[in-house]
């Protein structure tokens, strides 16, 4: 099969935008995830270089590999880009093959001095915009030669860059994905750094007949020469199928509503299914069997129903699947809500009745509010036709004899 031409090359494009940069720029950084070529790809920044202040940038698989030997090229391109003049953007290129053991690839792009410093445009308003363009081959592209925007360093310059290269290559070697020294020759996947302009773009993919030929220019780096960077983020590690260890066909009619909560438990802590590799067929099915009855009980048992037998079952189905040395840590937790439900119940029931009580005196002392209200009315009423007889009333003594005058 023959290489890809580069005229034939077709870019995924992806923008990050970064805001509150500086609120992270001790810890690497990640991009949520994109495709290019039938893959999930991501970038990386890392705040701080290899071993030097430089800003770098990485490309990385996003996802685990789709099968033992998976190998693509990608030919990309990472841009920062300068939010005051886009013509200072820098923009670093290559070429490089991702497999198991080379997942990402990355180099330094710029100082952290001229980075942070906001009047150079890279970092405004404590953001910052990346971009990149990818494309995806099973065959190595065949890129047309661009040494000519580099080849104009004069003596100094190529000997400053040399012994830079050596001193780097002494203190961390050269460094794939996976952490082990990848020593590659200088003009193994060069990286180019290039300036944003329209002139380079169409060198890099070629001319066309409406294209004039670029200027040359001297190249004047920003950063010290790139090489393949280490990402120290874990690796993903292919899923052993849980069908691997267990034969679904040998489970019992209730064993087999625990085989979609093992599957799913599974999937998401892996360890469970490495601690077990070793085990004979009849120790790993009893070990994910008493799993299941956990993870069923505790999936279809209501709270309500907590009830000592129920704690006293749960308890024995704990102690049991603790046998079997799996990493329960992340279960443990919600197996001690559940224990504790007996005694939450217990107290929600006192709770409950007080409750009511509470209720109860508070429903008879507004039917009294409502009451001693009606009473002060009336009795208000009262007073006031007291008032009205009272006017031009004089008060008699009425135990006195009525008598006629003679005396």
């Amino acid at each position: 099969m023959e290489n890809q031409q580069a005229k034939d090359i077709v870019f995924k494009e992806f923008t990050w935008l970064i805001q509150d940069f500086s609120k992270n720029k001790t810890k690497k950084q990640r991009s949520k995830s994109f495709e290019a070529g039938g893959c999930k790809w991501r970038i990386l920044v890392n705040p701080s270089g290899k071993g030097v202040e430089y800003l770098s940038l990485f490309l990385k698989v996003a996802n685990s590999l789709p099968s033992f030997g998976w190998t693509r090229y990608v030919y990309f391109k990472l841009s920062l880009i300068n939010q005051i003049d886009n013509e200072k953007s820098i923009t670093k290129e290559t070429q490089q093959k991702f497999n198991a053991g080379h997942r990402s690839w990355g180099a330094s792009i710029l100082l952290l001095n001229d980075f942070y410093n906001t009047t150079k445009g890279y970092l405004v308003n404590d953001s910052c915009i990346i971009e990149a363009q990818v494309s995806v081959s099973d065959v190595a592209f065949q890129i047309q030669d661009n040494s000519t925007k580099i080849t104009n360093h004069t003596q100094e310059e190529q000997a400053k860059t040399e012994e830079f290269t050596e001193q780097l290559e002494d203190q961390q070697s050269i460094y794939s994905s996976d952490g082990t020294p990848s020593f590659k020759s200088s003009d193994d996947y060069t990286w180019n750094q290039t300036i944003q302009t329209e002139s380079e773009k169409q060198d890099i993919l070629g001319a066309t007949d409406e294209t004039p030929s670029p200027k040359s220019s001297r190249y004047e780096p920003t950063a010290p020469p790139l090489y393949p960077c280490v990402d120290e983020s874990p690796v993903e590690i292919p899923l052993t199928p849980l069908n691997d260890l267990i034969d679904y066909k040998s489970l019992k009619p209730e064993e087999v509503g625990f085989v979609l909560l093992l599957e799913d438990v599974c999937s998401r802590y892996p360890s469970l299914i490495e601690s077990q590799k070793k085990r004979s067929p009849e120790f790993i099915h009893w070990a994910f069997i008493a799993l299941g009855q956990v993870l069923y009980f505790l999936e279809t048992t209501k709270a309500k129903n907590m009830d000592e037998s129920a704690s006293n079952y749960l308890q024995g189905l704990w102690e049991e699947v603790q046998l079997f040395g799996f990493d329960l840590t992340w279960l443990e937790p919600h197996v001690h809500y559940a224990l504790g439900m007996k005694d939450y119940l217990g107290r929600a029931e006192k709770v409950r009745k007080l409750k009511e009580e509470v209720v109860a005196l508070e429903n008879e002392m507004k039917k009294l509010r409502v009451s001693l209200a009606i009473t002060e009315v009336d009795l208000n009423i009262e007073r006031r036709h007291l008032r009205e007889e009272e006017k031009e009333f004089e008060e008699k003594d009425v135990d006195a004899v009525l008598g006629c005058g003679i005396f």
